[in-house]
């Protein structure tokens, strides 16, 4: 075999044990899928419609102040302001179902420190994996890959957005194989379940929970890593005398 086969089967064979293993963290016990499920749902629903209510007082506010804009665009920042917490109680509830333990709707809500440096993490992220797109795509998937886990530093260790982009692309150096092919598992079973509406919709509540399953075997080394590949004796080159 190869060493070039070694390293699909390695790869290959980390995504299907992260993905038994995510399957097993979110739907045993059934109760834990119903707690998922629901915070999934409030950490959706909630900041949009917190943020349609103040953009409806906004509007209302510019029209009682002559137009002024100013004020629309600071009611309308306090709208966002939910999505951005919301999003760093998602990815602490999907931490807590990866490591098999229940989830209270309580656990949606992180100290501001963290929410802002999860989002600023989310931001750079984006800012950067946007640019790696606007050169090629596989730059793109690359950088995506590599630094994906740069709100998980921030709210399982507390990092800033730039600590936490750094540890995620560290975190990665030997893995990004297999965690790009577990991404692209993802996409492809939501776009072939897409018919189903409520398929994309598992898929989505799943894989966050199978992302935040890889992180912690990234962080406690259990992720299988290229770099440890063994390479037989009579795949070694030939001396050069």
């Amino acid at each position: 075999m190869s060493i070039q086969d070694q390293l699909s089967a390695q790869s290959l064979n980390s995504v299907v044990e992260v993905s038994k293993e995510t399957a097993a963290a979110c739907f045993q016990p059934f109760g834990r899928t119903i707690q998922l499920v629901i915070a999934w749902v409030v950490s959706q629903f909630l900041p949009g419609v917190v943020f349609a209510i103040t953009i409806l007082v906004a509007t209302i506010a510019a029209k009682m102040m002559n137009g002024q804009n100013l004020i629309t665009v600071l009611i309308s920042i306090i709208g966002v302001i939910p999505t951005g917490a919301m999003f760093a109680g998602w990815t602490r509830v999907t931490l807590k179902v990866a490591r098999g333990q229940d989830v209270v709707l309580r656990d949606l809500l992180c100290p501001v420190p963290m929410i802002l440096n999860a989002v600023a993490a989310l931001a750079l992220y984006w800012a950067v994996v946007g640019v790696g797109y606007l050169l090629l795509l596989i730059p793109g998937l690359y950088l995506q890959v590599r630094l994906q886990f740069a709100p998980y530093f921030c709210v399982d260790r507390e990092e800033n957005c730039i600590e936490a982009l750094k540890s995620s692309w560290d975190a990665t150096e030997n893995t990004w194989v297999a965690i790009g092919l577990f991404n692209l598992v993802c996409f492809i079973l939501s776009s072939v379940s897409g018919f189903t509406i409520i398929g994309p919709l598992i898929i989505t509540i799943v894989g966050a929970v199978g992302v935040a399953l890889i992180y912690d075997k990234l962080k406690y080394g259990s992720l299988v890593a290229p770099a440890k590949i063994t390479i037989a004796d009579d795949q070694l080159p030939d001396t050069i005398s």
